[in-house]
């Protein structure tokens, strides 16, 4: 395994050094961009030759660097590098000079695209920023999204499933994989029936139950519903920092209607609905459409979710993201990006 090191330099307006790699046959990534960065020399730790390798390269020297991080991955001939890369922010006084490759400049985010990137870098590069607006308390937010189940209102799936279960006569390990096939036609709007839904559902684990003549993903769904206050508190707060709050949800229409119902989405300039505009999370595409409706870039937006899979997601694209577990620790990272609480 190869070890290396690397340093992404931020600077004030959010823009990163970038090394434009040389276009020579023979080398790795001709022609591609990438932050300063190489091999880990023998007996060096991992930080002296990140630091080594920007000044190798730039002429730079930083006065503080911080851990961004360590991962492996493979290079494009087959090659295992273990690489830990540190960012830090420029100072605006030293000179920065090209000392290896094609050029080495600053470039801002929106002129990522038609560049390429060494594996992964993209996203690294995007991390480094999101931590240097932190540092320097400089995050911009203007819109919060928020997911609804496990959110909004507590999490009711497995109560939702045991009660299905129980009424179709089915075991759990049928209900998830009947679920894995309809509930993604149901969640993008393919699906708009409840009574069709049971008739597929019900023919694939071959229960012997009727189909139900009333609404059995609402039944349990309505007896333990119950809305988060706290958080719903914390909503009002960030739109009383003049921020715009929207709603991003996997659902299912009969789970839309309650939530229409019980005043959910009220509070809420923009509803994102899966069951509405065909689209679920994760794919980017839904993210895409919402900060669209919200008219903010990726950067000055905030997504919560009670699902890792589905922030990460939105992370990829350059939203911040938190994975909720409970309204005091919502507080507590959306404090750490500047949205002030109990206004």
């Amino acid at each position: 395994m190869i070890h290396g090191a690397g340093i992404v330099v931020v600077s004030k307006d959010g823009s990163v050094l970038m090394q434009h790699r040389d276009n020579k046959p023979g080398i790795f990534y001709p022609g591609y961009w990438c932050y300063p960065a190489g091999h880990v020399d023998k007996g060096e730790d991992f930080k002296t030759a990140a630091i080594r390798e920007l000044y190798e390269e730039t002429g730079y020297t930083p006065k503080e660097v911080f851990g961004l991080v360590n991962e492996v991955y493979l290079r494009s001939d087959g090659e295992k590098v273990n690489r830990h890369i540190y960012w830090t922010i420029y100072d605006e006084k030293q000179e920065i000079k090209c000392k290896e490759g094609q050029e080495m400049k600053f470039i801002k985010p929106e002129e990522f695209g038609g560049k390429k990137f060494l594996p992964g870098q993209e996203k690294l590069l995007k991390l480094a920023i999101k931590r240097a607006q932190e540092l320097s308390g400089s995050i911009m937010i203007h819109a919060v999204i928020f997911d609804v189940g496990g959110v909004l209102h507590t999490s009711i799936g497995e109560l939702v499933k045991k009660d299905i279960c129980k009424t179709l006569g089915i075991s759990e390990k049928q209900y998830t994989s009947a679920c894995k096939i309809f509930i993604p036609l149901y969640n993008t709007g393919e699906i708009t029936d409840e009574k069709e839904f049971w008739k597929m559902f019900i023919t694939y684990t071959k229960s012997k139950a009727k189909v139900p003549g009333y609404s059995l993903w609402c039944r349990e769904f309505l007896r333990k519903y119950q809305i988060q206050k706290e958080v719903m508190e914390i909503v009002s707060d960030i739109k009383s920092n003049d921020i715009k709050v929207a709603i991003l949800s996997n659902t299912i229409e009969p789970h839309a209607r309650v939530n229409r119902e019980k005043g959910v989405y009220s509070p809420f300039e923009i509803v994102i609905l899966s069951s509405e505009v065909g689209i679920r999370k994760p794919d980017v595409r839904i993210y895409e459409l919402t900060l669209k409706k919200l008219g903010v870039k990726a950067s000055d937006a905030v997504f919560i979710d009670d699902s890792a899979e589905n922030v990460k997601a939105a992370e990829v694209l350059g939203i911040h993201g938190i994975v909720f577990k409970d309204a005091n620790q919502l507080k507590v990272e959306l404090t750490k990006i500047g949205i002030k609480q109990g206004i």
